[in-house]
């Protein structure tokens, strides 16, 4: 998927963009580091669905309403409100 990605940038940009000859040159580099940043992303985001998850759990423990839970969840990670409703 970022192979297909870095091709596709590379192709669509402009024969004249100084940058472009120094990223065909370094095109695995590229993708190396595309490949990096994406899958940090994808871990961070598990991480902080694993935290949601067990602030819910804590919560409902005190005995906090859905409604409750779904509002901190809301306000704390900045989720549309269907978004957060998955952690509950």
């Amino acid at each position: 998927m970022v192979k297909a990605a870095v091709n596709k940038a590379l192709e669509d940009m402009p024969k004249d963009f100084q940058i472009r000859e120094f990223l065909m040159a370094h095109r695995k580099e590229v993708e190396g580091m595309l490949d990096t940043e994406y899958n940090e992303a994808e871990v961070k985001e598990l991480f902080v669905a694993d935290g949601i998850r067990k602030t819910v759990a804590i919560l409902r423990d005190l005995g906090h309403s859905d409604e409750e839970m779904l509002d901190a969840i809301i306000k704390q990670y900045d989720l549309k409100q269907e978004e957060a409703k998955k952690y509950l």
